[in-house]
């Protein structure tokens, strides 16, 4: 049976025009002389504009003819209407969205290549999956940008200019539950302008400054004159917040003849002492040639003054101070001392 009338449209079309000499049950050529080509099920065949019913009034299995035609007569036109069908499936939806079967690259040079804007609820932006499995996500709570995975997280807090370990729950930070790296998944250096709180959030656990360096001491008397000569004077020393250890070695070489005050010392140390408190006692380690017979030796830093003193204590007797009479060409001196300073 045929029909007047255009079948529904399902894409782009290609037409051959066919003109018949008289008797033709068949077409595989145009009047340009192309080859007739179709999809078997996707083409329209009109006779001198009437179309043609496939399967009663022609035959089109093959792809490149059409067949079972009643004989044409002479000057008949036969319009052969190939169909060829769009692929929606693969496209995706701006309304209802969908998915990419393969990488896809957005390159701009001036705007942002990529807007993700997530409406009304906190939650995820953006998810990460292997082989269909989330293994992270970036999304917004209280506003604010969260990175992570699972309970590995972090939290941008542009509030407090921060950066806080993130919860799994999307509520909260994960307080005291995540390791910035390990024992063997080291970061290497860490620069901080200001300190750092080691075992609690207290004015007590935090810490400020470590420095570690060396220093200069002298062997000098209480108007600062200095022995004449050194073999070896040496010093290091580490800062821990206002706490000072600093170690020296002193060697004299030459005694000479400046030294006229009534006490000795040693003095140069490498940071100023906080005054709040008066004596800061300090250890000799090892003492030579120092005119006090079996008597300790010890040293004392006192106010703000850049120096420690010396002095000798034994069972029975009090601290007297070290004088010039008792230093030598070869004293030998080894101390540490640990005082607290505000530098």
């Amino acid at each position: 049976m045929s029909y007047i009338g255009q079948g529904l449209g399902q894409g782009k079309a290609e037409r051959f025009i066919f003109t018949a000499s008289g008797g033709e049950t068949s077409v595989t050529l145009d009047d340009a002389g192309r080859g007739i080509a179709y999809t078997p099920g996707q083409v329209d065949v009109y006779l001198n504009g009437v179309k043609l019913v496939n399967g009663t009034d022609f035959t089109a299995t093959s792809g490149s003819s059409i067949t079972g035609l009643s004989a044409l007569s002479a000057s008949d036109v036969v319009e052969i209407v190939a169909l060829d069908a769009f692929s929606p499936a693969d496209t995706v939806s701006a309304a209802s969205g969908g998915s990419f079967g393969d990488a896809v690259t957005i390159t701009d040079a001036s705007n942002n290549p990529l807007t993700l804007n997530r409406t009304t609820s906190d939650g995820d932006i953006q998810v990460f999956k292997k082989d269909g499995t989330t293994v992270g996500s970036i999304g917004t709570r209280t506003g604010r940008i969260k990175i992570g995975d699972g309970d590995c997280g972090l939290f941008f807090d542009d509030t407090n200019n921060r950066i806080n370990p993130e919860g799994p729950d999307n509520t909260s930070a994960n307080d005291a539950a995540i390791d910035l790296g390990g024992s063997t998944q080291r970061f290497k250096n860490l620069y901080l302008s200001g300190g750092v709180y080691l075992g609690g959030t207290g004015s007590a656990n935090y810490l400020d400054d470590f420095e570690e360096g060396s220093w200069t001491p002298t062997l000098s008397d209480n108007f600062n004159n200095s022995v004449a000569a050194y073999d070896r004077r040496e010093g290091t020393y580490t800062k821990i917040g206002d706490r000072v250890i600093a170690t020296c070695n002193i060697d004299t070489n030459t005694k000479g003849a400046s030294l006229s005050g009534t006490v000795m010392r040693i003095s140069n140390l490498p940071f100023t002492p906080n005054g709040s408190v008066l004596f800061q006692s300090c250890a000799i380690g090892y003492w030579h040639n120092v005119n006090i017979g079996t008597s300790q030796l010890m040293a004392t830093v006192y106010g703000t003054n850049t120096f420690a003193y010396l002095f000798y204590t034994g069972n029975n007797v009090g601290s007297i101070q070290v004088t010039p009479s008792e230093i030598t060409d070869n004293t030998q001196i080894s101390a540490t001392m640990i005082y607290k300073t505000d530098s």
